[in-house]
């Protein structure tokens, strides 16, 4: 349909300016970030010394990291994470709240090197995320959470021979080491695209303790594009020269 301008009265045009502006706010860049290799033990955010930095509020099961192990079927953990740029302006002033559920079939087991399910596998273990809250600070758009994106498997052994495997949503872990002395860790990642909840399975082999160990997590948020605010601006100029 072709709309004539000229044959609308006058003060139909600032409410079709504005309308126009609104239908092309729905029009956004999609700003993207992903938290690396986010992993836990009995104190909270560890193995990585930049999110052990970016993380606060941490709570398992709505209390604070024991320090020690803690065994149950489900694990709660809830935190926020800082210094995100989730708005596109190259200020890394953002933040994040979210809760990370882990739910075994049976015991689980959070101790000094991750989480498993109390048998020294991962079998049957789903990881999913909930509780999403946060907006930018700039924009005030709200943050989602978009998906896991990575995440890695890991197994040890005091003998200083692993052999170890799993899936993760379909995708094989492979853990082997062999002909050391002493306790030995190996990990396998994996990246692949967003899913919303990591279920392990098939877990295989003898040797060793499989571990949940750490996680990519995708987080996004829509940002106006700058030819959008601008016919924002217009539809406005429009309602207030309809109001004189």
């Amino acid at each position: 349909m072709i709309l004539n301008l000229e044959a609308l009265p006058m003060k139909r045009l600032p409410l079709l300016c504005a309308l126009s502006a609104l239908a092309f706010a729905s029009s956004a860049n999609a700003a993207t970030i992903v938290i690396e290799t986010l992993g836990f033990n009995t104190n909270g955010v560890a193995f990585d010394a930049t999110n052990e930095a970016n993380a606060s509020g941490e709570l398992l099961n709505g209390a604070a990291f024991p320090g020690a192990n803690v065994a149950g079927m489900t694990h709660d953990i809830t935190l926020t994470y800082n210094n995100l740029d989730l708005d596109g302006d190259t200020t890394a002033n953002d933040s994040v709240t979210f809760t990370i559920n882990v739910t075994n079939p049976g015991p689980g087991l959070l101790f000094n090197q991750g989480l498993h399910t109390n048998w020294g596998t991962v079998e049957g273990m789903d990881v999913s995320v909930s509780g999403v809250s946060g907006v930018t600070t700039d924009g005030g758009a709200p943050i989602v959470f978009d998906g896991f994106v990575g995440a890695a498997l890991g197994a040890g052994d005091g003998s200083g021979t692993v052999d170890r495997s799993a899936t993760i949503n379909g995708i094989p872990y492979s853990l082997m080491a062999s002909g050391g002395t002493g306790f030995v860790f190996v990990q396998d990642f994996q990246d692949f695209a967003p899913v919303a909840t990591l279920q392990y399975r098939n877990s295989g082999g003898t040797q060793g303790t499989l571990v949940a160990r750490n996680w990519d997590l995708q987080f996004s948020t829509a940002i106006p594009e700058p030819t959008t605010l601008g016919l924002l601006g217009l539809g406005m100029i429009g309602f207030a020269a309809r109001r004189r």
